[in-house]
């Protein structure tokens, strides 16, 4: 941060099955001291993440510390509950959009036009007119072919940033990465 960089502190959600302990994320913020954090979530649990976030945003007063939430949720309507009651916080500042909605459609077959779950779900979001276009949204991490779905999201506006180690990964595996051509990311070992 001394160099200028804007750093985001995530939550490790993904990785761990959840979202760090309040304590240990405070203690994170304390020692790395980011521009921005990242509220606990919990993948595909709605309940959890709203009281796990809004616990956490009530414990927390850091003065020029951005807030992000990440809307979470077992069914497409859970998920746009828990996007509509963050995207109203004035208290969030950013909306993070996570690759790992693709429980939101397990019955359902995503369009051939979509690249994953997450292009089809911000579309969705969008059309329906519940996108808040006055929030920064966040693209948190990439799965398959990151590339063509950051490419096809260029398109909003309100999306601000994104974040991966897909150009790590895919360069320490060789694996080449060519417009409109479908790459499966690796595992970083």
């Amino acid at each position: 941060r001394e160099l200028g960089k804007y750093i985001i502190l995530d939550n490790s959600s993904p990785y761990f099955g959840g979202a760090l302990g309040n304590d240990s994320l405070l203690g994170c913020i304390n020692k790395i001291n980011p521009n921005e954090v990242v509220l606990p979530d919990i993948v595909g649990n709605f309940e959890e993440t709203i009281r796990r976030s809004l616990e956490f945003i009530n414990q927390i007063n850091i003065e020029d510390l951005k807030i992000m939430a990440v809307p979470q949720g077992d069914s497409l309507e859970e998920y746009t509950e828990c996007y509509n009651l963050f995207s109203s916080d004035k208290r969030i500042d950013v909306i993070g959009l996570s690759y790992t909605v693709d429980n939101l459609f397990s019955d359902k077959i995503i369009p051939l036009n979509y690249i994953n779950s997450r292009e089809y779900l911000i579309s969705l979001l969008y059309k329906n007119n519940i996108i808040n276009p006055n929030k920064e949204h966040h693209l948190l991490g990439f799965n398959n072919s990151g590339h063509i779905e950051l490419e096809k999201l260029n398109m909003f506006s309100f999306i601000r940033s994104c974040d991966s180690s897909t150009a790590y990964a895919t360069a320490k595996q060789n694996i080449e990465i060519n417009n409109n051509v479908h790459y499966k990311k690796p595992k970083i070992s």
